[in-house]
């Protein structure tokens, strides 16, 4: 969601935001009213579908893909959250570092964990699923951290689009069901105990993996040393790590995916 990246910097440069500049004493010089409206029109002052397209998206899988990004912002309860915070960048300028990096994202990070485990299932699966349809240096830059966000977004916006459209639209509508949550919900946090014995339990099921693997012994230290790791061998940890996730049961699974879903 590229345009998301945008946000605050298209509110502080398009015409009509000389009319919500701060005036004398940190009030604004529009109603909230006035920027939601804005908030709203934003899909409509950037070329989503072009955007799209240049990252491989064609037929129904392009129109699932503009359809999402526009309905983040034309959602009353999400558009008013995006207004709020834009408020709260020209009442207190110093917050705009933190917030241009996203304003969508923290909602979905908030809300996945009141969805239910099939729907964390599904979720965590495609990404899954995303990641498994990347060349080996890809993944590994993904799962060594060494892209910016904008270089992993993209990579994996391509696999995307090439995912079955049925796949892809229910993956959007989980992902926009969490961020409607993460409105008016904060972030399911495990207990320090819960966090310790699910590491625990994902730590044997990786090593596990590892020991059968064939080629232990550079895995091993892929697993201790993901950002000195060749990329082949981060990517194959990064997938072990999705694997067993999804092999735990019950309870255990809950917690392995929202252990997941915390940034």
């Amino acid at each position: 969601m590229r345009l998301a990246t945008f946000l605050i910097c298209a509110l502080l440069t398009l015409p009509f935001a000389g009319d919500v500049s701060a005036t004398e004493g940190g009030k604004l010089g529009a109603n909230r009213g006035d920027i939601l409206r804005l908030v709203k029109q934003l899909p409509d002052f950037f070329p989503v579908e072009e955007e799209m397209q240049a990252l491989g998206f064609s037929g129904e899988n392009l129109a699932l893909a503009v359809k999402q990004d526009r309905k983040f912002y034309t959602d009353s309860a999400i558009a008013g959250y995006i207004t709020d915070q834009v408020i709260g960048v020209y009442t207190d300028p110093e917050t705009i570092s933190g917030r241009v990096d996203g304003v969508i994202w923290p909602l979905i990070d908030n809300g996945l964990g009141h969805l239910s485990t099939g729907e964390l299932k599904f979720y965590f699966q495609f990404e899954q699923a995303l990641l498994s349809g990347l060349t080996p240096r890809q993944c590994g830059r993904i799962v060594r951290e060494t892209w910016s966000d904008d270089r992993a977004s993209d990579a994996m916006m391509r696999v995307a689009a090439r995912m079955e459209t049925s796949s892809l639209k229910e993956y959007y509508r989980i992902q926009f069901k969490a961020a409607k949550l993460g409105v008016s919900r904060r972030m399911v946090k495990l207990s320090k105990s819960t966090n310790e014995r699910i590491e625990e339990q994902l730590h044997q099921a990786i090593e596990r993996r590892i020991m059968a693997s064939g080629d232990a012994q550079r895995l091993l230290f892929a697993a201790a040393n993901l950002r000195r790791a060749d990329n082949t061998r981060a990517c194959m940890v990064g997938m072990m790590f999705y694997e067993a996730v999804m092999e735990q049961k019950g309870q255990a699974l809950r917690d392995a995916l929202i252990y997941m879903s915390t940034p």
